[in-house]
């Protein structure tokens, strides 16, 4: 894959591959830097107890739980996004950060958690809580929105569900 990355600097090769402990630090700074995107408040005021839940602290225990699968894409040494899954069947986290953001690195962490995790172990319907940011990102890959808006500790987000099997996904009734 060959992109340019919005500052105009040719991209090559992302990597993908399960997040470590010493990663953590990183995925924190990473999900911090664009929590303007998912907080009610620009800067993150109602939110604390929620940006707890993304330290690099809070972030090593769910690398640690077996109930989360944690991936990292790099570009060169660059931390360029991040997927985790919970439980198999809800999509946790998937951040990317604002210099390679719409070149498709979000895209290339869902195809690849869906391929691995999800696919692998049979699972054919999954949710994710959206931010109101990446809504149409999610509908493009097939989610559709099964909930209103909720806004709790700061964050808004809209519940979400994919489910594999295409016939299913042009006819929500079964919600």
């Amino acid at each position: 894959m060959r992109s340019t990355l919005n500052d105009g600097e040719i991209m090559d090769n992302p990597k993908i591959k399960k997040a470590r402990k010493g990663d953590a630090q990183s995925i924190s700074e990473l999900i911090l830097s664009v929590a303007n995107y998912f907080t009610v408040h620009p800067d993150g005021i109602g939110a604390e107890r929620f940006l707890a839940s993304m330290t690099s602290t809070a972030i090593e225990s769910y690398i640690d739980n077996p109930l989360f699968d944690y991936y990292v894409c790099h570009v060169g040494s660059e931390l360029a996004g991040v997927v985790a899954t919970k439980e198999r069947n809800h999509l946790f986290h998937l951040f990317v950060a604002k210099r390679f953001q719409k070149i498709g690195i979000s895209k290339m962490l869902w195809r690849y958690v869906k391929a691995s995790i999800f696919d692998s172990n049979g699972i054919d319907t999954i949710t994710v809580n959206s931010t109101l940011y990446a809504i149409p990102i999610y509908e493009k890959y097939g989610f559709y929105t099964v909930g209103d808006k909720v806004e709790r500790d700061g964050i808004s987000f809209v519940p979400m569900r994919f489910v594999s099997h295409p016939f299913n996904n042009s006819n929500h009734s079964h919600q």
